[in-house]
């Protein structure tokens, strides 16, 4: 996915790229902690989508 950079005793910095920012968005939803997106607005977009996509299968029928 990328290297990892320790910014404080509390944050860790991914720094990656991709060609598949989708396949790339759903490796993200799989971390088992809180992130933010800081850069790539085509990252951030394939979040918005799978996050979509992930609130209505949740959705009640």
């Amino acid at each position: 996915m990328g290297r990892l950079e320790e910014v404080d005793a509390h944050t860790t910095r991914l720094v990656g790229s991709t060609r598949n920012v989708v396949a790339y968005a759903e490796q993200l939803a799989m971390l088992p902690g809180a992130f933010r997106i800081d850069e790539s607005d085509e990252v951030r977009d394939a979040l918005r989508v799978l996050a979509a996509r992930l609130t209505a299968a949740a959705s009640a029928p």
